[in-house]
């Protein structure tokens, strides 16, 4: 399975799902104690964010704000679309399109702050499209912007819309941050949000940001003060095939199916995201695999084909030095839903593809990869 790395299974993991929460809620937010691992899921169905204890494997809270007094009001969340807990008492949650309409709510799920983000509201983006985990470092928050769909007419523009914005907590200081579209990502066609927004992970022990773009080889390592690119470094397994150099290409007419870009994804390396280990001192990048032959064009069509490809993970050190990789097998896992706990990497195994697959529950295989 791996090359210069053993890896060890060292747990599974299966939770009952509530019959309000949905398996497919993305990001998950992790939470971890001495004694728990809190996911936090931000539930737009329910209006609400449902927490689920990974030990005791149930639901073990359902925040849900509510308007005026008492328990009985309209909810107070429309569109929740992700978290931060900042602590058990200061959750965070932002509405889908925006920053700045977020509310603070305590463990019990009363409002602690209608608008704990006013003080920028001035100066933050009128739309923002959460490009997955907010990121918390020392009271600054990390926000991506996952841009809508491009389209040729809009390829100048989109060299200057910055993809990342930071939020110091203390200072009530809102900015943008220097990160934009690669050039390669610009040559061709219309880029996917989807594919083409970065990945990024707070490499604690070296006060950096480690950015991934899915179809390059190379990991990026940024100041955390300034943004400022400090190293790129190779992070690619060549055996596996090449990378796609650029976003995915969709069409102008294609908005409706995923079969163009999904067959580009699956004729080469997609490096999907990224983690930090802080127990262990480890970055972990996942790619799907590319595949000999194209699936049925009813499967191309579905967002979730890269799932039917085999799973990649690039073992390297917190300086960017490849420590090894692992392959696992096909319609087993599913990145956008894993995490980073104590005990290891919670590889997700909410692939539909999955002959044992079930709505039921979140699951998970807990990895623990040790460079030889």
């Amino acid at each position: 399975m791996g090359n210069n790395v053993s890896v060890t299974l060292a747990k599974q993991v299966r939770i009952s799902l509530d019959s309000l929460t949905p398996y497919d809620v993305v990001p998950v937010v992790p939470w971890v104690t001495e004694q728990e691992t809190y996911l936090f899921l931000t539930n737009p169905w329910n209006r609400s964010v449902d927490v689920y204890g990974v030990e005791q494997a149930r639901l073990v809270n359902r925040l849900q704000p509510v308007k005026g007094e008492g328990n009985e009001g309209e909810p107070w969340l429309h569109t929740p679309r992700t978290c931060v807990v900042i602590s058990p008492d200061s959750i965070l949650v932002f509405e889908r399109g925006s920053i700045t309409d977020a509310v603070l709510i305590d463990w019990r799920g009363d409002i602690v702050d209608e608008a704990p983000m006013k003080y920028f509201a001035s100066h933050a983006p009128s739309f923002f499209n959460h490009g997955g985990r907010v990121l918390l470092h020392e009271n600054v928050l990390y926000f991506k912007n996952a841009s809508l769909d491009i389209d040729l007419s809009d390829l100048n523009a989109a060299r200057h819309i910055p993809l990342c914005y930071k939020y110091d907590l203390n200072r009530h200081e809102f900015s943008a941050l220097p990160l934009y579209y690669p050039p390669s990502y610009l040559k061709r066609g219309a880029i996917n949000y989807i594919a083409g927004v970065p990945q990024l992970d707070v490499v604690t022990s070296r006060d950096m940001m480690v950015v991934n773009w899915a179809a390059k080889s190379r990991l990026e390592f940024r100041r955390l003060s300034d943004f400022s690119l400090v190293e790129e470094r190779l992070a690619h397994i060549s055996r596996w095939g090449k990378t796609l150099l650029h976003a995915p290409v969709r069409g102008k007419n294609q908005y409706g199916g995923y079969r163009k870009e999904n067959e580009e994804l699956f004729a080469f390396v997609s490096y999907v995201t990224v983690f930090y280990d802080r127990w262990r001192d480890l970055i972990y990048r996942l790619a799907f695999l590319p595949s000999k032959q194209l699936p049925p064009p009813d499967v191309l069509d579905d967002m979730m084909a890269p799932g039917q490809n085999r799973l990649g993970v690039v073992v390297l050190d917190s300086k960017g030095q490849l420590k090894g990789y692992a392959v696992f097998p096909a319609k087993t896992y599913w990145p956008y839903t894993s995490f980073v706990g104590k005990e290891g990497l919670y590889l997700s195994k909410a692939n539909v593809y999955r002959d044992d697959f079930s709505e039921d529950y979140l699951e998970y295989d807990v990895f623990v990869f040790e460079p030889a």
